[in-house]
């Protein structure tokens, strides 16, 4: 006779229907942003012009002036239209 089985069924623990479970990776749209650092405000264009002009046009050393990266200066000349080649010094 088959009444009863030869192997218990295994258990599984349940999950309770309550638990939060992990924290969303993006916000809900409309979600205001979560405060932070404040980010330093980008150099206006006559400013940006001006550190060009004294480091000759280089790049790295203006993004370590206002303390960012280079890609950060390439934005804000490319936001402002500027060419860094107008201030570089002529080799030789």
């Amino acid at each position: 006779s088959r009444d009863t089985p030869a192997v218990a069924p295994a258990t599984q623990p349940s999950i309770a229907a309550s638990s939060p479970g992990p924290e969303p990776t993006t916000r809900p749209s409309g979600a205001a942003p979560r405060p932070g650092p404040d980010p330093a405000p980008r150099p206006s264009e006559a400013e940006l012009r001006s550190v060009l002009q004294r480091f000759g046009g280089n790049v790295a050393a203006v993004g370590r002036h206002f303390g960012k990266q280079r890609m950060q200066v390439h934005r804000w000349m490319k936001r402002y239209g500027i060419d860094p080649d107008r201030y570089r010094r002529p080799a030789g």
